[in-house]
Formats: C-alpha cells, sequence, structure tokens
C-alpha cells in the first residue's frame, strides 16, 4: 500500500508556526501562567485560519480543526488556573486536566509537524494540484 499525500506549504508553515508558539508558551508559562494564554490563542487563530485557507488540504484541515479545538480547551483551562492562582502542587483535577490535554497537544504537534515536513508537496505538484482544482471548478 502506497500512501500518496503530499503536504501543502501553508501546512508547513502553520506547524512551524505552532510548533514555535509552543516553545514561546511553554517559557512564559513557567514566569506565569496568565502570560502564556496570548501565545495559545494565537496558535489557535493560525490553526482556524489555516481551515479556511484554499491551499490547504481535506486531512489538513481536519488535522488543524483538531489542533484548534485542542488549543481552545487549554485556553479555557489556563483561563481557569489563572484565576485559581493554583501552581498545581497539590494535583487538582483542573491541573491534571491541563496536563493532559497539553500532553495531547504536543503529541498532535508533533505527529503533524513530523509528516507535513516528511511528505513536502513540490512546487510542480503544487501547480498541477491547483490546475486540477480549477478545472473541476469549470462548468
Amino acid at each position: 500500500m502506497t500512501i500518496h499525500y503530499k503536504s501543502s506549504k501553508m501546512q508547513r508553515n502553520i506547524q512551524r508556526f505552532n510548533a514555535g508558539g509552543e516553545v514561546l508558551q511553554t517559557s512564559l508559562q513557567a514566569i506565569n501562567v496568565a502570560a502564556s494564554i496570548p501565545t495559545k490563542v494565537s496558535q489557535c487563530v493560525a490553526s482556524v485560519f489555516s481551515i479556511f485557507n484554499d491551499d490547504t488540504k481535506k486531512c489538513e484541515r481536519i488535522m488543524n480543526g483538531a489542533q484548534a479545538a485542542i488549543g481552545f480547551g487549554q485556553v479555557a483551562l489556563l483561563i481557569a488556573l489563572a484565576y485559581q492562582s493554583d501552581d498545581c502542587e497539590d494535583k487538582s483535577l483542573l491541573c491534571t486536566s491541563y496536563f493532559v490535554i497539553e500532553w495531547i497537544y504536543k503529541g498532535l504537534l508533533l505527529a503533524t509537524w513530523t509528516v507535513s515536513e516528511a511528505s513536502k508537496e513540490t512546487q510542480e505538484d503544487s501547480i498541477i494540484r491547483q490546475s486540477n482544482n480549477v478545472e473541476s471548478l469549470s462548468p
């Protein structure tokens, strides 16, 4: 069985952006939980943007939708943690929930970023795909 998936340039750029955001968010979270919220929101917005971009493939939209959904869940938990002023040393349900969802997000990010980099779509592939899309829209 051969898999013919080739990632779009948009997918690779979004995954790179999200990976950079994850590094920044982790660094800011060490200082203050609330300081990491804007970075996580920007990751979610980027993932949502890619869903509506014409260059993104259907399977990439599904992956980015999952990243956005998990990311918005993280934002909600970060806001709750910021208002609770919890340093997560008591292993509360809120802290445990956040850490589990954070591991899921990082695992999804690692998988999608790795696959997108390993299966780059060439410029020629992109031109062929775009011309096929235009032909399918013609009456």
